[in-house]
């Protein structure tokens, strides 16, 4: 974060600076600081397609806002079809409501652009494990371990598909779901499309739980 601060302390309209701070300050969970940032990019360039995508991400995640989601995506997209982040989050946005297909072209463009992403490719890998292509996700996980071996989602990925974990404890499960929502866990919104909850999906327990992610 230093180095996006020193940026626009030495010009307070670079843009990109205010959404790369904006991005980090999402990771940690400060999302009103990292609204503020989105909004001084935009008042800096109306026409930022970096800010869109990273408006895109945080409404995914944070606040589940569906159709606000796919908008942001789908204007930076607009404003620059080469943007990586879009094409990325996109992917992500179709991933999670179960549209594989269009996630898969979104992603493979994206990765087209930026082949030695880690973080996409382990996040390709997701994708081709919800579409129960796991020998295929795993070689993309792989390829991300690869380019970077302490990667958390490209390793955690791994382990999920190895695993092939069944849920054993409906209730505890049902319990833990519960508490990563209250918790605000924001990779929560997965469960939508991750096969490991298919076995306790028409529990009504569950059915809230998708309710209340906005799903």
């Amino acid at each position: 974060e230093a180095y996006f601060n020193k940026a626009i302390e030495l010009d307070q309209s670079f843009a990109r600076a205010h959404v790369g701070l904006a991005s980090s300050k999402m990771m940690n969970g400060t999302l009103t600081e990292a609204e503020e940032l989105l909004q001084k990019a935009f008042t800096s360039d109306e026409n930022s397609a970096d800010a869109y995508a990273a408006q895109g991400f945080m409404r995914i995640f944070y606040y589940r806002d569906w159709d606000g989601a796919e908008k942001s995506l789908k204007n930076a997209l607009e404003l620059d079809s080469n943007n990586i982040n879009a094409r990325h989050w996109l992917g992500v946005f179709y991933s999670i409501h179960g549209r594989l297909d269009e996630a898969k072209a979104e992603m493979h463009r994206a990765l087209e652009l930026d082949p030695t992403n880690p973080t996409l490719l382990a996040d390709i890998g997701q994708l081709h494990y919800f579409a129960g292509e796991n020998d295929l996700a795993l070689v993309f996980c792989q390829k991300a371990i690869v380019l970077d071996s302490n990667h958390f989602a490209a390793n955690q990925y791994s382990g999920v598909i190895r695993e092939a974990r069944a849920i054993t404890d409906m209730e505890d499960e049902l319990k833990q779901l519960n508490t990563r929502l209250d918790n605000g866990d924001f990779t929560l919104v997965y469960i939508n499309v991750d096969p490991r909850y298919n076995s306790i999906r028409t529990d009504p327990r569950f059915a809230t739980i998708m309710q209340r992610l906005n799903l």
